[in-house]
């Protein structure tokens, strides 16, 4: 696609993203939304910016070779990451998803049929380990600063969204969060664009591991957003 065509959209398809982008404005927590609105944005999208999207994916090797394999983290089982000790990214995952009332239940398990499928998934089922990895709360502002870090570190369209829903928010609903909810936008993203990539890394291996480690390996040491 050439860079200063516009590219045709579906005046009733750009309608269903707004609506759902306005529920989701409306009230943060609604996660479900959210995967509402990953499904009306890949309806969205053109071949071309599909192969931008992929494209970008596989830019490292690392990325590549999941676009091959196409492994899967799936719905880990919490009795297992909480056998791990409390320093261990599984254990630390466990813990996090336990305080917070959260279960990975919660994720979709997206079926893959096709490589843009599989990003999908896999953005999808590794978005609580971007949140133990960084730091980042699963409140408002914590949200934002993941969404920050996907998008630097990533060729997605849906970090945009999420993250203009809750700019809004924050003008509606939640004007004295606002100083909580930009810096963790601006540290999320500097500390995506500093730290090793996370697109396609098969993280199983990772998790018996010390997080201290695995942080340390990504270069996000020094400056995360802890808790």
């Amino acid at each position: 696609m050439n860079r200063n065509q516009t590219p045709t959209r579906s005046p009733l398809r750009i309608a269903r993203v707004l609506f759902q982008w306005g529920l989701l404005t409306r009230d943060l927590a609604r996660l479900d939304k959210v995967f509402a609105l990953q499904d009306e944005l890949t309806q969205l999208r053109s071949a071309e910016e599909e192969a931008a999207v992929l494209g970008d994916f596989a830019r490292t090797p690392v990325g590549r070779a999941a676009l091959v394999q196409r492994h899967r983290l799936g719905r880990l089982k919490m009795e297992e990451m909480l056998a791990l000790g409390q320093s261990t990214l599984g254990g630390a995952y466990a813990r996090f998803l336990q305080q917070r009332g959260l279960s990975p239940e919660s994720i979709p398990n997206r079926q893959v049929l096709n490589d843009i499928d599989y990003v999908i998934a896999h953005f999808y089922e590794t978005h609580d380990l971007w949140h133990v990895l960084t730091g980042f709360e699963t409140d408002p502002a914590g949200e934002a600063g993941v969404q920050a870090f996907l998008l630097a570190q990533s060729r997605s369209y849906l970090p945009l969204l999420v993250l203009s829903s809750i700019l809004l928010n924050t003008v509606l609903y939640s004007y004295e969060d606002r100083t909580a909810r930009l810096d963790a936008i601006t540290r999320g993203w500097l500390l995506g664009r500093r730290s090793k990539s996370f697109v396609g890394v098969d993280w199983r291996p990772y998790l018996v591991r010390s997080l201290d480690d695995v942080r340390a390996e990504f270069g996000m040491t020094g400056g995360e957003a802890h808790s």
